[in-house]
């Protein structure tokens, strides 16, 4: 099973921001927290595109593992994923 390192080390380190964020919420400003937070789950994101296409490791269920928590609660990984690949299939094309 191959693994990027990088990609791995930058999954870790969104995880733990989310975590440092979730433990200080309530010690932050709104006004801080609340860009922070949104920072913070759009670069989840990004990590959840990348697991769909196979990164950081080889593995379909490590990757799931990695970016399947429900960090943004917008729409199940599952989902996200089945319908990220057929857009693919389609090129971006509507039917």
């Amino acid at each position: 099973m191959s693994c990027n390192w990088r990609t791995l080390l930058v999954a870790l380190s969104i995880l733990s921001a989310y975590l440092i964020w979730c433990l200080s919420f309530r010690f932050l400003p709104l006004m801080v927290a609340a860009p922070l937070g949104a920072l913070i789950v759009a670069w989840y994101g990004s990590l959840q595109h990348e697991t769909i296409h196979g990164h950081p490791t080889g593995s379909r269920r490590l990757n799931r593992a990695i970016g399947g928590l429900p960090l943004a609660l917008w729409v199940p990984y599952a989902i996200y994923r089945e319908t990220h690949i057929q857009h693919h299939r389609h090129s971006g094309r509507r039917r």
